[in-house]
C-alpha cells in the first residue's frame, strides 16, 4: 500500500469530499466491530477507539512499506 492517506477505493470524481479516505474506512470498520462485540461503550469511547485503531493500522502499514 503506497499511499495510506488517499481514497480507499478507485473513483472517478472531482469532488474529493465525497470519497472515503483509507483512514475513514478503517475507522468505520473498527467502529462496526467494536459495536458488534456487544460490549457497552459510550459513543465517545467507541469513536475515539475506532480512530485510534485506524491510525495504528495505517502506521503499521507504512512501516511495512519501508522494510
Amino acid at each position: 500500500m503506497s499511499d495510506t492517506s488517499g481514497p480507499a477505493f478507485s473513483v472517478y470524481t472531482e469532488d474529493a469530499d465525497k470519497v472515503l479516505t483509507k483512514r475513514e474506512l478503517f475507522a468505520a470498520m473498527a467502529m462496526q466491530g467494536t459495536i458488534a462485540s456487544g460490549k457497552y461503550l459510550n459513543e465517545d469511547t467507541v469513536c475515539e477507539r475506532a480512530v485510534s485503531y485506524a491510525d495504528e493500522l495505517l502506521a503499521e502499514l507504512a512501516k511495512g512499506r519501508k522494510a
